[in-house]
């Protein structure tokens, strides 16, 4: 089987980049989670009879391919428009099916979701050419799932809740034995938002624990930390996080950025307890066998940990509890849960590639 992404990253089993080139022309799409979904589902297909495309899209290719696979993670919201319009035109000119995985809508920090008109049609056109070339339609979460249905008009047999594949990157090998019975001391940050709140609570954390870390995940940041660009400090309550080059935990070395996710994975491995608001590093640290706990700021990570019973609590409730004893002990309970539901979550995810006529790898 020949499969093509819609990515530049390159695939995980090929020979390495040298970092610097991979940041350089941002091959991660502006945020290295993006790397753990693509790694995730292609693993999932990897056999010694598949073959694995990325961009850009060449002449021969179009004869191989046997099915376009795109791991979206967000899509369905004002800004990104342009990108909506760009998949419409991939989905016009496929020969062959679409297969989306994980696909979702966003919201804002009180879990609304609506689009201007503008979106809306143009979200309406995609889904309209999609549903010719595609099977079933993998989304992110339930929140995305009512908003195609009740605001879009998509038919819900074809749409299965599937969450983020990037949580299966071991498949059925996953190491269920959780890291607990600690008092936390090694703690690794990181966080998306522009929550005021929120920075002063993850600041607190920083300046308390001195072996804390920081994980940064997207490309200014990375080119910061290369040396290749200066940040100025923020004039507002941004200057609490470690996003530009004066900041006591950039100057300390405290703040991290891995292209690949090996060094990713082995990075978190060696922490205690990992918190923070971007899902894919709080994926990366339970796959590390690190607990983890996600601040649920938006319905984006929220329907995703949801689905996925991973630990979260929303915004407000973690910045009230403000105790990070309290936090990591709700996280323990909350990873047995996680690993109770694992399997069926994987079984779900299998059933969907196999009903978009995919080949799973045995072994996976």
């Amino acid at each position: 089987m020949n499969y093509k992404f819609c990515s530049n990253y390159p695939f995980e089993f090929e020979n390495h980049l040298p970092d610097s080139e991979i940041i350089a022309k941002n091959l991660f799409g502006g945020n290295i989670g993006n790397i753990l979904f693509q790694n995730s589902v292609v693993k999932s297909l990897q056999s010694n009879n598949t073959l694995f495309h990325g961009m850009p899209e060449k002449e021969d290719d179009k004869r191989k391919i046997d099915a376009y696979i795109w791991p979206i993670a967000n899509l369905f919201c004002d800004i990104f428009l342009d990108l909506i319009n760009y998949f419409t035109e991939k989905i016009v000119i496929a020969k062959k099916p679409i297969v989306i995985v994980g696909v979702g809508a966003d919201s804002d920090s009180d879990f609304n979701i609506s689009v201007n008109n503008v979106t809306a049609k143009a979200i309406k056109k995609f889904f309209d050419l999609l549903l010719e070339k595609t099977y079933i339609i993998g989304l992110r979460g339930i929140y995305t799932r009512d908003f195609l249905i009740n605001k879009i008009g998509v038919p819900h047999e074809r749409l299965n809740v599937i969450g983020c594949p990037s949580i299966l990157y071991h498949g059925s090998h996953l190491n269920k034995n959780i890291k607990s019975n600690v008092s936390p001391q090694k703690i690794c940050v990181h966080s998306g938002s522009t929550d005021e709140n929120e920075a002063v609570f993850l600041n607190s954390i920083l300046k308390k624990y001195h072996q804390s870390h920081v994980i940064l995940t997207d490309l200014k940041q990375a080119l910061m930390l290369q040396g290749a660009s200066y940040i100025n400090k923020p004039k507002d309550f941004r200057s609490l996080l470690p996003f530009y080059n004066d900041h006591f935990i950039i100057k300390e070395k405290r703040a991290h950025f891995f292209c690949y996710q090996n060094d990713l994975l082995k990075f978190f491995s060696n922490f205690d307890f990992t918190i923070g608001s971007r899902i894919h590093m709080t994926v990366a640290s339970i796959l590390s066998g690190t607990p983890a706990l996600l601040i649920a700021h938006s319905t984006r990570v929220k329907e995703l940990a949801m689905h996925l019973h991973i630990p979260h609590l929303d915004r407000k409730t973690i910045i009230k509890i403000n105790n990070v004893q309290i936090l990591y002990d709700f996280c323990i309970d909350k990873m047995k849960e996680f690993y109770d539901y694992y399997d069926d979550l994987l079984l779900s995810y299998k059933n969907f590639m196999k009903s978009n006529k995919l080949n799973i790898n045995e072994e996976f």
